[in-house]
């Protein structure tokens, strides 16, 4: 029940929002069509600076790009995929407590992911909050589980 209610809670938050474009991500959006057209990661042709704050982003954006998607949709895409990827790494985390401490709420991280409304907001926005979010959620991820699998404590250095 309390899962139903997330999902709903989590599309009409999506719904809501579904026209929030953050104004930043065109900046972004600029370097991949520049580079796309062959002028290079630049803001403006012959102007090398740096105007983007993730280039992993713009990377993979531009890579999308390459392939036909539009920036635009391509933008959100990675957002979402983030987003999906951070959910997956929860309910695992979640499984995971549960399995080694018979946690009885196991669900309790998914469900903090999928009914944060700033997470699902920026993921519409297109820019690379989400994606870090994963990230920093893998290695944190990565370092709590090598640890306890490990049998070291934290901190072990």
């Amino acid at each position: 029940m309390v899962v139903m209610f997330s999902l709903l809670l989590a599309i009409f938050t999506i719904y809501m929002n579904r026209h929030f474009f953050h104004d930043d991500t065109y900046i972004t959006l600029r370097y991949a069509s520049n580079h796309i057209s062959g002028y290079g990661f630049v803001w403006n042709p012959g102007e090398y600076i740096q105007g983007y704050t993730s280039f992993l982003h713009l990377f993979i954006l531009t890579f999308l790009g390459q392939l036909g998607v539009d920036l635009f949709l391509a933008s959100r895409l990675i957002g979402f995929a983030a987003l999906a990827g951070l959910l997956g790494i929860m309910i695992l985390t979640g499984v995971a407590i549960r399995n080694e401490r018979g946690f009885p709420a196991w669900y309790l991280p998914p469900i903090l992911v999928i009914t944060s409304a700033p997470l699902l907001v920026w993921a519409l926005g297109g820019l690379e909050g989400t994606l870090f979010s994963l990230f920093v959620a893998a290695g944190s991820t990565l370092i709590l589980f090598t640890s306890s699998v490990s049998g070291k404590s934290w901190p072990y250095f």
